[in-house]
């Protein structure tokens, strides 16, 4: 029996098998997808580039000639450019990009950019694994600008943001992958809490008021949404208040005061947008 594997490490891995067991439905879809993928290629004139492909391996090769620049980076200027320039003539660009990203969906795979950090959940947002580390960097840094700050008289007050998730075992159950962003801020605000800096950590804010950490982010964006910073902001006000003696009225932070438009269909996408841009990839779940 012939498999072909697609997803990285997820509990939601499919396979197309040929034989007994075959799947007929996501065969022909998988053909179908080939073929839409050759029509694309075929008509977007990609024998076109070969020319400037010989110049970016010579180039590669032999150098452009200019001292302040090693071959390795005029190699990867040339094959920027030339990645670009092809993305930006891609024969119906977008139904492709559309066909890609509904083919992935329907075929569940969530983990398929994982080597660029980016896994998407069953409801379509992307979410990002973090390494173990010990945080003494970190914890470096930080006591340093405390000490600068007390010469001066300046009070400090940690703010932790979190990130999409709030338990590390999320990700996983998803994914199969270990992530440790909540176990590393844990340890960090630990330490830094005993070196006497007071700390906002707004995992606790979220789950004293019963939400979710991904309502403060876009779906397919590490950035908060207006709303969410929004909020983030009045528990900000509310420790300068407690720890610094301030008076900040609140009452400024009351979202009814505001009115809110959402635009529903509004496509973001920043998280890792450079390395995803530079290959073309776009995950419209």
């Amino acid at each position: 029996m012939k498999r072909i594997h697609f997803g990285t490490r997820s509990r939601f891995e499919k396979y197309i098998c040929f034989g007994k067991r075959t799947n007929f439905g996501e065969c022909m879809l998988a053909g179908m997808f080939l073929l839409a993928m050759a029509l694309f290629w075929a008509n977007s004139s990609p024998f076109g580039e070969a020319g400037k492909l010989y110049t970016c391996l010579r180039q590669q090769a032999f150098g452009s000639g200019d001292a302040n620049v090693s071959k390795e980076q005029q190699s990867a200027a040339a094959v920027d450019g030339l990645l670009k320039e092809y993305a930006d003539t891609l024969w119906q660009r977008q139904k492709l990009l559309d066909l890609h990203g509904a083919a992935a969906k329907i075929l569940h795979m969530q983990g398929y950019y994982s080597d660029l950090g980016i896994y998407v959940t069953d409801d379509g947002r992307i979410v990002s694994p973090y390494a173990q580390t010990s945080t003494d960097y970190e914890y470096g840094q930080l006591l340093s600008l405390k000490q600068e700050l007390d010469q001066k008289g300046i009070r400090l007050i940690y703010v932790n943001e979190p990130t999409k998730y709030t338990d590390d075992h999320f990700f996983a159950e998803q994914f199969g992958v270990e992530s440790y962003s909540n176990r590393n801020a844990d340890l960090f605000l630990q330490r830094i809490r005993k070196a006497g800096v007071p700390v906002v950590d707004l995992r606790e804010a979220l789950a004293e008021e019963g939400m979710q950490a991904e309502e403060l982010f876009y779906r397919t964006d590490h950035h908060w949404t207006v709303p969410g910073g929004f909020w983030a902001t009045r528990k900000i006000a509310e420790a300068l208040n407690q720890y610094c003696g301030y008076h900040i009225d609140l009452s400024v932070y009351d979202a009814s005061r505001y009115s809110f438009t959402s635009w529903k269909n509004c496509w973001i996408m920043k998280e890792a947008s450079e390395n995803i841009l530079r290959r073309e990839i776009m995950i419209p779940f």
